[in-house]
């Protein structure tokens, strides 16, 4: 917690600028949470839209590196984004408003299937939407992957890097968690030892 109080206090931190009501917080991720479907990757674009673009909270190089530490915490990502983000905006309250807000939709949404919806899972129609949502959701995904690749393989060891992690996953079989522990490893190892970066 010392650790996230520091980086948001920092100078270089564009959320030291901005300073969002209480309310404006809770609104936007649950905003997000609420027009997620498909998970804390999928939820990605989503956050970057509304963070970036909309409010402009922070910047692209900021959305990285909350990334990385939300990924690097055990938990579903969307929280733990949501958790971090908030966090630095507007401390303690606002994490609480934060991680509330982005998971509220899916448990009132998941209450509403429970109670009301569940006899209409076998319809035909539903089924369709179903086939759609996975169809939108593998589309988030791509832009997700896309806009991390744009942003962080900007050297030919990046894109090396990149792609051992991929063979290890597709060929090899190996656990992910296998996969992300040996290419950080090597990313240290080969780009950080080395003094080159992704910039």
């Amino acid at each position: 917690m010392a650790q996230l109080q520091e980086h948001r206090t920092g100078d270089s931190s564009l959320a030291s600028t901005h300073h969002p009501g209480y309310l404006t917080l809770f609104i936007t991720f649950f905003r997000i949470g609420l027009m997620t479907i498909g998970g804390g990757l999928a939820m990605i674009t989503v956050m970057r839209h509304e963070m970036i673009n909309r409010r402009h909270w922070i910047d692209e190089e900021e959305f990285i590196h909350s990334f990385a530490v939300a990924t690097s915490i055990p938990g579903p990502v969307a929280v733990t984004f949501s958790l971090y983000q908030s966090y630095r905006l507007r401390g303690i309250p606002g994490a609480f408003l934060g991680v509330v807000g982005a998971v509220l939709p899916s448990f009132l949404v998941m209450l509403c299937v429970a109670g009301f919806l569940h006899k209409y899972l076998d319809h035909p129609a539903t089924k369709s939407f179903f086939r759609g949502c996975v169809a939108a959701v593998t589309g988030q995904l791509a832009c997700t992957a896309y806009f991390f690749i744009r942003r962080l393989v900007r050297c030919r060891r990046g894109f090396l890097l990149l792609a051992a992690g991929l063979a290890l996953l597709v060929f090899l079989n190996l656990h992910p968690v296998v996969v992300i522990f040996s290419i950080a490893f090597a990313g240290w190892f080969i780009l950080g030892k080395s003094g080159e970066n992704a910039s």
